[in-house]
């Protein structure tokens, strides 16, 4: 019996000392979206790791995509100002042809989708659900090829380096905003992409030209001005027909790759 009692003792204290040092987490988190300067945001990031070694549920952090982006979502409607996401809907949408607004896949879409009428795909669950602060919607976590037949499913967590839980030949456009450089398989992906969308479907990659100027950048996995390079070689590896432009908008250069699936 005082085994017994000893051993819960102990859970309850560790279940304490992990709430109090999650807390401690989420302080450094909201210091460190506040912190402009790199350096600063780099020793922070690292007080954060040491924490994150010692709480389960943030284990892997922050080289575990799920977890990363998971505790990211808090913070992540400030990170593309209005104007820039206003430029780069509008230009999404003139290369997405008109006949695709019935069947529209977003990867990495994180809890801000440029899309509305989109199917939301990501890795992690909490920017899946916090999309609408108002909307309750059930997020699909599926295993197969299955989970997608047509719009009644909006939201699918997956992750796009692995099969898309998505039937062949089924959508007719695939967007994807700032997130190839966080991807180390994108032939993986962009082999999926191939699968899933109908024949002359198109996939409309946005990048920036730019390297990532905090934090972020110790997650990518590819440099801003090689990418353009890696996406377009493996496009036209896969087939596809790539048409590449390069936009200015406030001093910062965009990148938009449209790929047609011949």
């Amino acid at each position: 019996m005082q085994q017994t009692n000893t051993l819960r003792k102990n859970t309850v204290m560790k279940l304490f000392d992990e709430d109090r040092a999650l807390d401690e987490f989420d302080q450094k988190m909201d210091l460190l979206n506040k912190e402009t300067d790199i350096n600063k945001q780099l020793q922070i990031f690292k007080e954060m790791q040491a924490i994150a070694n010692n709480v389960s549920v943030l284990k892997g952090w922050p080289y575990n995509a799920r977890v990363f982006w998971d505790k990211e979502a808090f913070f992540w409607k400030q990170r593309v100002e209005q104007r820039y996401r206003e430029f780069i809907l509008k230009e999404i949408i003139t290369r997405i042809n008109e006949s695709a607004k019935r069947s529209i896949l977003e990867l990495g879409t994180g809890n801000t989708p440029y899309l509305k009428e989109a199917i939301n795909l990501d890795i992690s669950h909490d920017m899946l659900a916090t999309i609408g602060v108002s909307e309750r919607v059930e997020i699909a976590k599926i295993d197969n090829h299955d989970g997608y037949e047509n719009n009644t499913i909006k939201r699918i967590q997956a992750n796009v380096e692995h099969s898309l839980p998505i039937k062949d030949n089924c959508v007719d456009a695939i967007v994807a905003v700032f997130l190839c450089n966080y991807i180390e398989r994108i032939d993986v992906m962009l082999a999926e992409c191939m699968r899933v969308l109908k024949d002359e479907g198109k996939i409309v990659i946005v990048q920036s030209f730019a390297e990532v100027d905090n934090y972020h950048s110790l997650l990518e996995k590819h440099p801003a001005k090689e990418l353009t390079l890696i996406l377009r070689t493996i496009l036209n590896e896969l087939g596809f027909k790539t048409q590449i432009d390069v936009k200015d908008v406030d001093k910062k250069t965009i990148v938009f790759i449209s790929a047609t699936k011949s």
